[in-house]
């Protein structure tokens, strides 16, 4: 904030390293600002960004913030980081890296928000890919359509997230006067429009033990449940009408559709499920068997 810390400009890592000393009016301003939103607004998520200044008690910040939102959450980027003082320290974390800096403080976090970041297997904890539609927070007015995620991207990225427990975060861009450029807008709609036929397989379910199987072609299966379902989500953008899934084995009287064209028979050989699927599907990004249990 230069507000409070003029003569530091963020122009290499040290000068990132060296604005986050901040001034106690700094932390006093900041920490009012945070009351204020969470005693007005309740919000369900307390987000911060990069990190917070060394030597705040975040703790009675954090207690405040559950007293007051009792289902609220809290992201992982409060870290608190001493910033070095001579030469030899400085020295010391630029061989290191900030984050092997003696006095860091790594805070209380309820979620991981790791950016542009598919993870391949579940997590230990919860999380939350976070990244923008282009290369950006915002709107960057050097990135073309091509730097932006096309809807099968963006679902191809959403099925795999939430197979492995995770939540997305996708950030767009408006421009200065509050419109948003159509090559963000036309992925999203595009996401949408799967969802409306495909979101049982995504909302409020959990992964399966299996998370991914693959088909004949080598094309991922990504696995979701719910109590009532199973969710088969192949990421191809077309299906053969005889589609067979290494590995995945049903019980026997299982009922099986695909979503957005009703039921389907299946058999099973000796190491997959071969599912006889109607011709001439319209086209999709990615295709869901419902198998219910």
């Amino acid at each position: 904030d230069w507000t409070f810390k003029t003569d530091c400009p963020i122009d290499s890592p040290r000068g990132f390293l060296k604005h986050q000393d901040m001034p106690k009016e700094y932390v006093e301003y900041s920490v009012k600002h945070l009351y204020e939103l969470i005693d007005k607004y309740h919000p369900s998520i307390l987000w911060n960004d990069i990190a917070f200044p060394y030597g705040y008690n975040l703790n009675e910040l954090f207690a405040h913030y559950y007293n007051t939102v009792e289902d609220g959450v809290i992201d992982d980027r409060w870290n608190q980081r001493k910033v070095p003082k001579t030469e030899e320290e400085w020295q010391e974390v630029e061989r290191r890296g900030a984050a092997g800096l003696a006095g860091n403080t790594t805070t209380h976090y309820d979620f991981i928000t790791p950016e542009y970041q598919v993870f391949d297997s579940q997590q230990p904890v919860k999380w939350e890919c976070t990244r923008g539609i282009g290369r950006s927070f915002g709107f960057n007015r050097t990135e073309c359509g091509s730097d932006y995620l096309n809807g099968a991207q963006i679902i191809d990225m959403l099925v795999r997230i939430v197979s492995r427990g995770g939540n997305l975060l996708l950030n767009i861009g408006p421009r200065a006067d509050g419109t948003v450029p159509y090559e963000q807008v036309k992925p999203l709609l595009e996401t949408g429009e799967w969802l409306r036929v495909n979101g049982e397989a995504i909302y409020g379910t959990r992964p399966h033990s299996t998370l991914e199987y693959k088909d004949a072609d080598g094309c991922s299966v990504c696995m979701t449940k719910t109590r009532d379902a199973l969710y088969a989500i192949a990421l191809r953008p077309d299906m053969p009408a005889s589609y067979e899934v290494k590995g995945l084995m049903l019980e026997e009287n299982a009922h099986v559709e695909l979503l957005g064209a009703g039921e389907v028979q299946w058999f099973a050989e000796e190491d997959c499920t071969v599912f006889n699927l109607p011709e001439n599907l319209p086209k999709q990004a990615a295709y869901t068997l419902k198998i219910h249990r």
